[in-house]
């Protein structure tokens, strides 16, 4: 009760922080409320409108628990771009976490963040790769995102239009998602990237008693995909 009210604290705390999304999942209790929003790039779209910069948002779920990647590019007039990085990994219980001081709570839970100015041949490059992936839609016309998979999300505003993709490895082994080894390779984020591997399907990891072990696979939460981006849950 106590580890309670002191993460509601310090949640209320957070809340007078920041109102940017990249901060809103970045801190990790207010994380578990906005992500949704973050990873349907609500706010990309909300702000896409003619002569507004182009911006990008990809996001690489490798099983929630494990590892995710989120990405931010604002690409400038010049073709030169700002890309931020966040990365999270072995995420865990709050039970198995050891608490020295309440400085240190949540962070088991925050990303390791990091940018970088990405050169204008750079940019160009990572363009290419999305455009030949399809990476700025239509996505399909009906996917099932399940946290406990490996998928990519991209949400995007260019010239105006708003545009989102995604792309789930137990479908098609990312078949299409050509961009993802320029972006690991401008992240400038060293933490390894949690590889693609065989799963068996989601539905059949709901339940995390059937095998203590695989706990941290367990399907928990899910994003629904249509045409023209994430549907309202």
């Amino acid at each position: 009760m106590a580890l309670r009210r002191m993460m509601l604290g310090l949640a209320m705390v957070s809340c007078l922080g920041g109102p940017a999304s990249a901060q809103a999942v970045a801190e990790p209790v207010l994380r578990s409320f906005n992500w949704f929003d973050h990873a349907a790039g609500t706010d990309v779209r909300s702000g896409c409108r003619a002569g507004t910069p182009t911006r990008i948002r990809l996001i690489y779920n490798a099983v929630w628990a494990e590892q995710v990647r989120a990405y931010e590019l604002e690409v400038m007039a010049d073709g030169t771009a700002h890309l931020s990085s966040m990365v999270w990994g072995e995420q865990g219980a709050a039970s198995a976490i050891s608490v020295s001081s309440a400085g240190d709570l949540l962070l088991p839970w925050r990303p390791k963040r990091g940018t970088r100015l990405l050169a204008a041949a750079d940019m160009s490059r990572l363009t290419a790769a999305l455009e030949q992936s399809a990476a700025f839609g239509p996505a399909p016309a009906q996917l099932t995102l399940h946290d406990a998979d490996f998928w990519w999300s991209v949400a995007s505003c260019r010239a105006g239009s708003w545009g989102f993709q995604a792309y789930h490895h137990p479908t098609d082994g990312f078949a299409r998602a050509s961009f993802a080894a320029v972006l690991f390779d401008l992240d400038p984020v060293a933490t390894p990237v949690n590889r693609p591997r065989a799963l068996e399907p989601a539905e059949l990891r709901r339940d995390p008693n059937r095998d203590p072990r695989r706990a941290q696979t367990t399907d928990r939460w899910r994003l629904e995909v249509g045409r023209d981006g994430v549907r309202p849950r």
